[in-house]
């Protein structure tokens, strides 16, 4: 199955996560939309985006949406594991200190090395996911990441990156061919939509860990029989 079929089928499954197990996400999504709306029409209200309001507020959105991003696989975890849900707060620290490893390691590659920093990215893309559900910190998650993705799951890995990213940028551009009262009613339903992408993408990268993981244990297997 090549990347982009593959892609649609992560997204009916994901699709199918979401409305199966709403009741369980629905507090995450709720405070998600209300996130996008702040980032995305903060800038109706602080005319200027590089002044320290508009950082301060966009680094707590950011962080805020990590938070409920980690509730969510928290709860997939519980669920896929039929455990009880585990603390958000005992692995924030865990999550934040893998994704601030990747983030070093991406931007470093990007400064010198525009290619092998892109690279960087998409190899490392299931490294915090993979540190929550395996519960795993400093360089195993980026390893076992690395692993999983290899070579010939980059484009799809490139595709659950870049189609959020760019969803979110062609709804903010857009957003300025309207006066000022539609777009305020675009951009709020640019938030609902934004916010809801970002649940089924990340709903989509823990089934992405599964059939990778699912796939290399074959693989081994294979090749010791």
């Amino acid at each position: 199955m090549n990347a982009i079929n593959r892609y649609i089928q992560l997204t009916k499954e994901s699709l199918g996560d979401f409305s199966q197990f709403y009741g369980e996400l629905r507090l995450s999504f709720y405070f998600i939309i209300f996130l996008m709306m702040i980032s995305t029409m903060k800038d109706l209200v602080i005319l200027d985006t590089l002044s320290m309001q508009s950082i301060i507020l966009e680094i707590l959105c950011y962080f805020l949406l990590m938070v409920f991003t980690v509730n969510i696989i928290l709860v997939r975890k519980a669920i896929d594991l039929n455990q009880p849900k585990e603390s958000v707060i005992a692995n924030m620290l865990t999550f934040a200190l893998t994704g601030f490893c990747t983030l070093v390691i991406v931007g470093v590659g990007l400064i010198f090395f525009v290619i092998p920093g892109i690279l960087a990215l998409l190899y490392l893309y299931l490294a915090p996911l993979i540190s929550i559900y395996e519960d795993e910190e400093g360089l195993a998650p980026l390893k076992k990441s690395r692993f999983l993705i290899g070579k010939s799951e980059l484009f799809l890995t490139f595709l659950l990156f870049v189609i959020p990213l760019l969803s979110q940028f062609v709804l903010l551009k857009a957003a300025n061919y309207f006066d000022m009262t539609f777009k305020i009613i675009f951009l709020t339903g640019s938030s609902l939509f934004l916010a809801f992408i970002h649940v089924i993408v990340t709903l989509m990268s823990v089934r992405l860990y599964y059939f990778l993981r699912s796939i290399r244990i074959s693989s081994l297997v294979s090749e010791i029989n």
